[in-house]
């Protein structure tokens, strides 16, 4: 298994879940004589970032909150070709790491981890998230005429190279969204594998998630970027 990839964790305010995201990932890759290289890109002022340094992990500041803006600084500070990017909550299953990245080395430009696939744990996704997750997908699949079977999942791997040059615009939740859109309008090659979805170890704050709210604005950047697409403008 190539050695060519970062680890990519939006954190914001995650000290209670941070640590054991990061040993998981140190233990998945040990088999394979791996010692990751993990950035947490960092908006916290909570323990986060002292916690995720004592385990070995590059620690960067973001100085304005926004889960695409975390992610946005994180890659300014990553070289690898490759990209495995997933939530610092405790929910997603880095165990899915080797098989992520080989489908980046088959043929993928992304892959999405399916969390409706791989199985949600009882209890781990509302039934709003959970039906609202479904018909924006759904949504989705239609305004981009391409079936991705969990849009909306933060756990996922790139070819970085590639991602950088769709030139992604929403500093939010609606990063995950846009890329896939966008990455369908280039061409990219998308892939899935599935995960499952487990419940967070967060008891200090809640999902930083607003269903519809968020999921609205997802289905207007899929909006916009299909119809460009139709009409053959910039988007």
């Amino acid at each position: 298994m190539t050695n060519d990839f970062s680890v990519l964790l939006p954190c914001r305010n995650e000290d209670e879940t941070i640590e054991s995201c990061i040993r998981e990932i140190f233990d998945v890759l040990a088999p394979f004589g791996i010692t990751p290289d993990i950035v947490v890109a960092s908006s916290s002022d909570d323990r986060s970032d002292d916690i995720a340094s004592l385990l070995g992990a590059r620690v960067v500041a973001v100085h304005r909150k926004g889960y695409g803006r975390a992610i946005k600084e994180g890659l300014k500070h990553i070289n690898a070709r490759y990209v495995v990017m997933g939530d610092a909550d405790g929910s997603y299953d880095f165990s899915v790491i080797p098989a992520l990245l080989a489908a980046l080395e088959s043929e993928c430009d992304v892959v999405i981890a399916n969390r409706f696939k791989g199985g949600v744990q009882r209890g781990a996704m509302p039934l709003s998230h959970r039906f609202g997750n479904w018909l924006f997908t759904f949504l989705g699949s239609i305004l981009m005429m391409k079936n991705v079977g969990d849009i909306h999942s933060g756990l996922r791997a790139f070819r970085r190279e590639a991602v950088e040059s769709l030139n992604i615009r929403s500093d939010d939740m609606r990063y995950d969204t846009e890329m896939v859109a966008r990455a369908i309008t280039a061409g990219m090659h998308i892939g899935e594998i599935p995960s499952t979805l487990r419940n967070d170890g967060r008891h200090k704050h809640g999902s930083y998630l607003r269903t519809w709210t968020d999921g609205w604005l997802c289905l207007r950047v899929l909006a916009s970027v299909a119809l460009a697409r139709l009409f053959h403008l910039p988007a």
